[in-house]
């Protein structure tokens, strides 16, 4: 977990041997799909899927981000996974499943830290501009 978790966090700054995000989120994908006896909410699991959707997202492609990112959304996962499929859900077009998941974050969050709270509002913010955008294209018959 921490290896991919290294190779992801430097990888915005240099492309290895040509391999870019996308490769390191389907290595990433790969092997989770091998590690069969391994419960999906087990926080190792979950934190790599997270960390195969970011990359996926980094690299603007947001469909391949989103199953990663809701398998990353377990039980025991916190807020910022579920903010970060929020995110997924908006720019995949998914505005009613975006605001179901904000309003699971909305009990996971801790409102005594102001760094929660404020990743909070942040995130509203968007959802609500999200919400506009939408309601100013029009619809199609």
């Amino acid at each position: 977990m921490h290896v991919f978790a290294d190779l992801a966090s430097v990888n915005d700054q240099r492309t290895c041997s040509g391999a870019g995000p996308v490769d390191l989120a389907n290595a990433i994908v790969g092997t989770l799909t091998t590690a069969h006896d391994q419960p999906d909410g087990v926080q190792p699991k979950w934190s790599l899927r997270l960390t195969a959707a970011r990359l996926y997202a980094d690299a603007g492609d947001w469909k391949q981000a989103l199953p990663q990112a809701e398998l990353a959304w377990q039980p025991g996962a916190d807020a910022p996974v579920g903010a970060f499929l929020v995110r997924v859900y908006v720019h995949n077009g998914m505005l009613a499943k975006a605001q179901r998941t904000f309003a699971e974050v909305s009990k996971r969050i801790n409102y005594h830290d102001p760094k929660d709270r404020q990743g909070f509002m942040e995130l509203k913010a968007f959802l609500d501009r999200a919400v506009v955008d939408t309601d100013k294209t029009p619809q199609k018959n």
